[in-house]
């Protein structure tokens, strides 16, 4: 007597992946399944390189599948989702292997301002603000505390569910620029930057107006 397995689909915040990682991915599905299809919504590929043939060097939209064991990973612009149904139980190593890499690929821009824990501090902050202070609130300061408080509420569900995850068909050892590989780094010190200068603002033209 065993256990059976209980179906498994599990929603993956936002990856960056690179060739390396997309290889590995599909290392650990030939495993432990002869047919493992690659494919997105219009074509069924043979190879890695024949998918950079045809989608060049960014992949947006992806799906890595095997019938038996039933075991897939899909990648689309609405999210990235890791799923198993039931079948033995040699496909639990590699779906906790891809799971893994997956959270070690999160993006990190998004998984720093759109996770939850960070989308409650941001909307709370904002929401105190609005409370304590909006009498004294110029009009000119709307829009941006508006966009503060909505840019959370949109963008973090969006990350947890995959919409942002991508793959860049390079090796890690391939030389990059300065912008490819710092890029993620740069956008959240530049959001650092003017979340601060913001609300250093708001807090001088609190003061100064009270």
């Amino acid at each position: 007597m065993k256990k059976k397995l209980k179906d498994e689909t599990r929603a993956i915040p936002s990856a960056l992946l690179d060739r390396a990682d997309l290889e590995e991915i599909l290392q650990l599905f030939n495993s432990i399944a002869e047919n493992v299809k690659i494919s997105d919504d219009e074509f069924e590929y043979d190879s890695i390189a024949e998918l950079e043939s045809k989608r060049g060097q960014t992949i947006r939209r992806l799906t890595i599948e095997s019938e038996s064991p039933s075991f897939s990973l899909t990648i689309t612009k609405a999210d990235t989702q890791l799923s198993r149904k039931g079948g033995a139980t040699s496909v639990l190593a590699p779906y906790t292997q891809i799971r893994d890499l997956l959270k070690q690929r999160r993006r990190l821009f998004f998984h720093s301002f759109f996770n939850p824990f960070s989308a409650l501090i941001i909307l709370f902050g904002t929401i105190v603000v609005i409370v304590f202070f909006g009498a004294h609130m110029p009009v000119f300061m709307a829009f941006p505390l508006a966009l503060v408080l909505v840019t959370p509420i949109i963008l973090a569900p969006m990350h947890m569910s995959g919409a942002f995850t991508k793959i860049l068909l390079v090796n890690r050892h391939e030389q990059q620029s300065f912008w490819t590989r710092n890029k993620d780094k740069i956008f959240l010190a530049i959001i650092v930057a003017l979340i601060t200068l913001f609300f250093s603002n708001l807090s001088w033209l609190i003061f100064r107006f009270r």
